[in-house]
C-alpha cells in the first residue's frame, strides 16, 4: 500500500492520498508500523479519546455477558494520510446505538484539509 501511494506522487503528480479503512491490524502489527514507517500519518493522534473501534457492542463477539468488557478493545480501524491533507480533529463515532448494530466496527471520523501549497509550489 505504502508502494502504492508513493507511485501516485511519483508517477501521476497527486501530492495528497487519504487511505482508510477496517485494516484488521492493530497498532504494534508489523503490517501497521510499516505503513507508519513510509511515511502514511495515522489522524489517532488528534483524538482525545482512548479506546478503540472493535468489537462495537457485546453480540459481536458473542459474549453478551461479559462482553461489554471488551467492547472497543481493539484499534483495527484507520484513516492514513500521505502528502498534503492535513487533519485538524479525529474521533470513533459512538454517539448512538445506530453506530455500534450498523457494523462490529465503530467508525473512525476526522475532519480533513487539503494543503495545496505543495502542488502550488511543484508548478
Amino acid at each position: 500500500l505504502a508502494l502504492f501511494v508513493h507511485s501516485l506522487e511519483r508517477d501521476s503528480g497527486i501530492c495528497a492520498v487519504i487511505t482508510c479503512g477496517d485494516f484488521n491490524s492493530p497498532p504494534w502489527f508489523s503490517c501497521t508500523r510499516e505503513l507508519k514507517h513510509q511515511g502514511l500519518r495515522d489522524v489517532w493522534q488528534h483524538t482525545r479519546r482512548f479506546g478503540g473501534t472493535f468489537p462495537s457492542h457485546e453480540q459481536a463477539i458473542g459474549m453478551p455477558f461479559i462482553g461489554k468488557c471488551f467492547r472497543k478493545l481493539l484499534r483495527l480501524d484507520y484513516i492514513f494520510l500521505y502528502g498534503g491533507v492535513v487533519c485538524k480533529i479525529a474521533y470513533v463515532y459512538d454517539g448512538c446505538s445506530d453506530a455500534s448494530l450498523a457494523s462490529d466496527h465503530l467508525p473512525v471520523c476526522a475532519v480533513l484539509f487539503i494543503d495545496n501549497t505543495k502542488n502550488r509550489e511543484q508548478k
